[in-house]
């Protein structure tokens, strides 16, 4: 639980209304930054060779939606 709370936080400190969905795509682009903090990603990211797409997958419908995307 430790690692979303900063997550939890920010979304809940937002203009969000705070709901499950905005804590879980706050959750998705703190985990992207986390990715992206690693050298051999961002350098990756840097030379063109990578990109990150951060996205959510609703298990109810099936449908993925993309929350943020990085090149």
């Amino acid at each position: 639980m430790e690692p979303i709370v900063p997550a939890v936080l920010r979304a809940l400190e937002s203009e969000s209304d705070g709901s499950v969905d905005a804590l879980v795509e706050e959750n998705v682009c703190a985990q992207m930054a986390v990715l992206l903090r690693r050298s051999i990603v961002s350098d990756g990211v840097r030379a063109g060779r990578l990109g990150v797409i951060g996205a959510i997958y609703d298990v109810t419908t099936g449908v993925v939606a993309s929350v943020t995307e990085v090149y």
